[in-house]
C-alpha cells in the first residue's frame, strides 16, 4: 500500500507556505496568549532558559517565548527570511530538522517543538526523535504540543484534524507511541482551549533517560 504524503498539496494548502498567510491563519485561530501560558506556566520557561525550536516556520513564537537565547530552524526558506528580517539578532536557520545533526543542539537547554509532527510520517518522527535523542544530554529538555484526535472528539475539532495541511494528525495514543520508553521519560497535558474553536492537543516533555 503506498504512504500517503505527509503533507496535503493543493493551491489553497500551497499558499500556507507563504509567510502572509501562514501567519493570518495562526491569528484567527490562536487565543491570544494562549501558547505564551504554555510557555511559561507548564514549560517553566523564562529568561535564564535557551531554546532551538525546531520547525520554527516565519518565527511566530520568538516574541512568545521570554528567553534570551533562542535559535530556529525551518526547512521552509521563505519562511526563515521573514523570521530572520523580524529578528535580525536571533540565528534562524533553513534546513531539514529530520536529519540535523549539528552541535547547535549543545548550544540550547531545551529543545521546543511546536505542531510539527503531524507533518512528518511515523518513520520521519522517530528519525527526528532519535536524532534529537543522539545529540542532547540528560540535562536538556523536549517540549512538544501538537494536534491529535481523542475519543469522543467534538466534531469540529475532528474535521479541524482531518483539515490540517499535515496528513499525519494521530490519536493520542499513536502520538505518544512515538516515543520510545526506553528512550525518554515523558509527561503529559491534554488541552482543549488552545484556539477559539474546539479542538483537542497534547503538550509533552521529554527528557532524555
Amino acid at each position: 500500500m503506498e504512504q500517503k504524503p505527509e503533507e496535503k498539496n493543493s493551491f489553497l494548502y500551497k499558499l500556507l507556505n507563504f509567510p502572509f498567510f501562514y501567519l493570518l491563519v495562526q491569528f484567527l485561530l490562536y487565543k491570544k496568549n494562549s501558547k505564551s501560558k504554555i510557555f511559561e506556566e507548564y514549560f517553566g520557561l523564562g529568561v535564564n532558559d535557551s531554546v532551538l525550536e525546531i520547525g520554527c516556520g516565519p518565527g511566530i513564537n520568538r516574541k512568545l517565548l521570554s528567553t534570551v537565547q533562542y535559535i530556529g530552524i525551518d526547512i521552509n526558506c521563505n519562511h526563515i527570511k521573514k523570521a530572520s528580517k523580524k529578528y535580525p539578532n536571533e540565528n534562524f536557520l533553513c534546513t531539514d530538522a529530520v536529519s540535523f545533526t549539528e552541535d547547535i543542539y549543545k548550544e540550547s537547554n531545551n529543545i521546543l517543538i511546536c505542531h510539527l509532527l503531524h507533518h512528518l510520517n511515523d518513520e520521519n518522527c522517530k528519525k527526528l526523535i532519535k536524532n534529537i535523542y543522539k545529540n542532547i544530554d540528560t540535562q536538556q529538555s523536549v517540549l512538544l504540543i501538537d494536534i491529535i484526535f481523542k475519543e469522543n472528539q467534538h466534531p469540529i475539532a475532528k474535521l479541524l484534524g482531518r483539515l490540517d495541511k499535515g496528513n499525519y494528525v494521530r490519536t493520542d495514543v499513536d502520538y505518544l507511541n512515538l516515543f520510545d520508553d526506553n528512550l525518554f521519560s515523558k509527561e503529559v497535558k491534554y488541552v482543549n482551549k488552545l484556539l477559539r474553536i474546539p479542538s483537542n492537543f497534547v503538550i509533552t516533555k521529554l527528557v532524555k533517560k
